[in-house]
């Protein structure tokens, strides 16, 4: 079964990281409102917390080929969520490298 292989994290695992990806990018949020001194739009809140979560998988995705435990995968879900584009913007330089 794959819920019992130790190469993979299970469900609860994987929600737990979208989660803190997620919250990453609310705090990158939080922290753009206050340092330009603007007021809260949910809609930038949701758009921030949709490129965190994508980041914050992908970072996932790629602990989970290089078979890293738990604990690192949620640290780097958490980071490069907070990183939002930044991390995108890093993954993809990365990516067009492997691919040349």
């Amino acid at each position: 079964m794959p819920d019992k292989d130790p190469n993979t994290y299970s469900a609860l695992t994987m929600l737990a990281f979208a989660g803190t990806a997620i919250w990453g990018g609310l705090v990158t949020h939080i922290q753009h409102i206050r340092r330009h001194n603007k007021r809260f739009v949910l809609r930038e809140a949701l758009m921030q917390t949709v490129v965190s979560g994508f980041a914050g998988m992908l970072a996932v995705l790629l602990c989970s080929y290089l078979s890293a435990p738990a604990p690192m995968a949620g640290f780097f879900a958490g980071t490069a969520g907070f990183m939002g584009t930044r991390a995108l913007t890093l993954f993809e330089r990365k990516f067009a490298k492997f691919l040349d």
